[in-house]
């Protein structure tokens, strides 16, 4: 049977409208094409590759907004990767507005050579700063002898100058965004090939004729306004306007033993980390595991002390310092962690959301900061005989900065801790507007030192990051961290049992076991692999035995756990409430509940009622998820608030505002918040047509528009045959 001559043209414009976009789609997709395509979506981001990875986002305070947005809905500009170490950054090196791909060293030249406040008056630098119409930042492989030159880590060395400094840079108009690696090697391959079109291209006009790459974003942030150059916002207009959100989040705090009273007087050793890190690149830079290692440290303590108490003859009340675990939220945004922790410990016991700490006196403070070490030690600048140091152990309290710090380096010595400190917060004045101001613990009375993050240092660890957070590609010394603990946890254990022979012979770190719980938590906190919803702790905690249960790609950056404070939608009324938790403090909370619980509870424990709660008033609900109901163990683990103390919460309207400040600390707080996001915030990268691909653009519409009329005019045509013969 013939096929009648209209159908035969109708499949033949059917093929060319399906091969012509595919064409154009496989010419931009480049040589791996083969490789790519899996699915449909794989086909329709042929042409348009997106940018994977993580934006920059806005954050403002009382009086600034600092980060990053576009101004309008949408930009589109040439992609031009500038030199790996930011040299030679001048008007001439760019062809005219440009998306800028940079290594995170070139990153610290950008900040510090043309958006500083001391280039504000430099011609040359505001030329350039016109010009880069947004920045794409690279991470990088530092496996890779050649990458790892392009970190910057030396712009590390002095991270509290480049934060000063980045606090007056002005990126309103400037959207940023941290790549992750498939994308960072994608946007490298489209960048050279606009660098071959421009080194073959000697004039303008032939540049015009060929095509170029070119990044489409939009990352426009709520908080900013409609006019942010001409009426600058804070965190007062947002908040006002419903704009943003309040940073914050929870503070996580336990005690070995269980206080929930201060009936005894008994001063207390307080192990500190963060939940968080300051970041520009909300969840996703690859740096912050440094700073999260140092919280994994310190719940790897807490397991470590609480399995040696557990096995000593001492009874709990015989010990002279309990422990104090504290995984605080907020910090780098305010300190708000602290804050909040110092204020509730300044009330009475019956007044305070952490009953069993208000009003004791601090042994000594621990702090744990960046101990994810990658392959440098650092050598100590001032040690006579050069020994490395660990680069983020703070310690506050002891007999002398040097003695303290050489008994952190060490396996304790009890003779260090003989002479008892009574160093501790101030009495509350019951007049509150007299009261102290909880700047700190009465620092002042503290042998204070500072290691870590000291400008003259020579060498710092390049995975520490500095408060912008570059991308790295996370390593970790597993070793260094191991060992930190193991030397911590003897000392602490040394200066909980108040060092008597009696009750230090019977008590000891085992090492082995130590290891052995050292490697799950690494998984969960430190293995993206891996990851919190899928680690083991992680599913007996908070997720269950349900393999997708709020899981992540493992391919993309979203899936790292969140190392930064919540943004707050508002507040529970009942603050020890697990709903209003993210992942990760719950998880946090219930392992420090697990590992701090008394000796008694693996012998006494029974599950929880099916609302989570226990018989027992002394008692708290462990690892109940959707696939278990949880075991009650005898722990007292508290959330803390961690917000401004300036922010009111109206549950009825879900707004919030900003009351009068009551003290000078209050005042001089700089009240963060974060900008709401635009729905449909999104970057791509895209080829722009050419003169010649609108020519064959419009010669394949015009072609289209004559194959039409042909099967219009071949269709009128049968249609009258066949009435003719019927």
């Amino acid at each position: 049977m013939r096929c009648a001559p209209h159908r035969a043209l109708r499949v033949a414009c059917i093929i060319a409208a399906i091969v012509t976009p595919l064409v154009a789609a496989f010419d931009a997709c480049g040589d791996d094409c083969g490789r790519r395509l899996h699915r449909l979506e794989d086909l329709l981001k042929l042409a348009e590759p997106p940018l994977v990875g993580a934006f920059c986002v806005t954050k403002l305070s009382a009086t600034t907004a600092i980060g990053c947005s576009t101004m309008t809905n949408s930009i589109s500009h040439v992609i031009e990767r500038v030199h790996p170490l930011g040299e030679n950054l001048a008007v001439a090196s760019l062809g005219g507005d440009r998306v800028v791909v940079a290594t995170p060293a070139a990153f610290l030249a950008l900040a510090r050579d043309v958006y500083s406040a001391a280039s504000d008056d430099d011609d040359d630098a505001l030329e350039v700063r016109a010009r880069i119409k947004g920045i794409l930042v690279e991470t990088l492989d530092v496996s890779d002898e050649e990458e790892k030159a392009w970190t910057g880590a030396s712009g590390f060395a002095n991270a509290s100058a480049l934060w000063a400094r980045a606090a007056t840079m002005d990126f309103r108009g400037v959207p940023m965004m941290l790549l992750d690696r498939a994308t960072t090697l994608k946007a490298r391959e489209r960048a050279a090939e606009n660098a071959k079109q421009f080194a073959s291209s000697s004039s303008d006009d032939k540049v015009r004729s060929v095509r170029l790459w070119s990044a489409r974003i939009n990352e426009r942030m709520d908080g900013l306004g409609k006019r942010p150059k001409t009426r600058p916002p804070t965190s007062m207009t947002c908040l006002a306007l419903g704009t943003c959100l309040p940073i914050g989040g929870y503070s996580v705090i336990a005690t070995v033993p269980p206080l929930r009273d201060a009936l005894d007087a008994k001063s207390v050793i307080v192990v500190v980390a963060r939940l968080d890190s300051d970041g520009m690149f909300r969840d996703a830079a690859y740096a912050t595991n440094a700073r999260v290692s140092g919280l994994t440290t310190m719940m790897a303590m807490a397991n470590a002390l609480g399995s040696a108490l557990s096995t000593t003859t001492a009874s709990d009340e015989s010990l002279a310092h309990p422990v104090v675990f504290m995984a605080l939220s907020g910090e780098d945004f305010g300190a708000l962690g602290v804050d909040r922790v110092t204020r509730e410990w300044n009330k009475a016991s019956a007044e305070s959301d952490i009953p069993g700490l208000a009003g004791r006196k601090i042994r000594a403070v621990i702090e744990l900061g960046a101990l994810g070490f990658a392959s440098e030690r650092y050598e100590d600048a001032d040690a006579d005989d050069g020994a490395p140091t660990s680069a983020t152990v703070y310690a506050h309290g002891g007999e002398a900065a040097e003695d303290f710090l050489s008994v952190m380096r060490d396996v304790a010595s009890a003779d260090n801790y003989l002479v008892s400190v009574e160093n501790g917060v101030d009495d509350a004045p019951s007049d509150r507007s007299e009261r102290a101001i909880p700047v700190t613990l009465k620092t002042d009375d503290y042998v204070y030192a500072y290691v870590s993050e000291n400008p003259t240092l020579t060498a710092l660890d390049a995975l520490a990051g500095s408060p912008l957070d570059f991308g790295f590609e996370r390593s970790v010394n597993y070793m260094n961290m191991r060992d930190v603990v193991d030397i911590l946890s003897k000392s602490v254990l040394d200066m909980a049992l108040n060092e008597t022979a009696a009750t230090s012979a019977s008590a000891s770190i085992d090492r082995d076991a130590m290891n052995e719980a050292f490697v799950p938590l690494m998984r969960c906190l430190l293995d993206d692999a891996v990851g919190l919803s899928r680690c083991a702790l992680g599913k007996d905690y908070v997720f269950g035995d349900d393999d997708n249960a709020d899981v992540a790609d493992a391919t993309t950056v979203m899936n790292i756990t969140t190392r930064y404070p919540d943004v707050l939608f508002g507040i529970d009324a009942d603050v020890q409430a697990h709903e209003s938790k993210n992942a990760f403090t719950r998880f946090v909370w219930n392992y420090l509940a697990a590992v701090t619980a008394s000796a008694t509870s693996s012998a006494t424990s029974t599950q929880c009622e099916n609302d989570g709660t226990c018989a027992s008033a002394n008692a708290v609900c462990v690892g109940k998820t959707a696939s278990s109901v949880g075991a009650c163990v005898d722990a007292a683990p508290r959330y803390v608030l961690a917000l401004s103390t300036r922010l009111r919460y109206d549950a009825s309207t879900g707004a919030w505002s900003v009351k009068d400040a009551e003290d000078d600390f209050e005042r001089a707080a700089p009240l963060w918040t974060e900008s709401n996001w635009q729905p449909d915030i999104g970057g791509v990268l895209h080829a722009d047509p050419t003169f010649w691909d609108n020519v064959w653009f419009a010669l394949m519409t015009l072609a289209s528009l004559l194959c039409s009329w042909f099967v219009n005019r071949a269709s009128n045509r049968t249609r009258a045959i066949e009435d003719d013969t019927a």
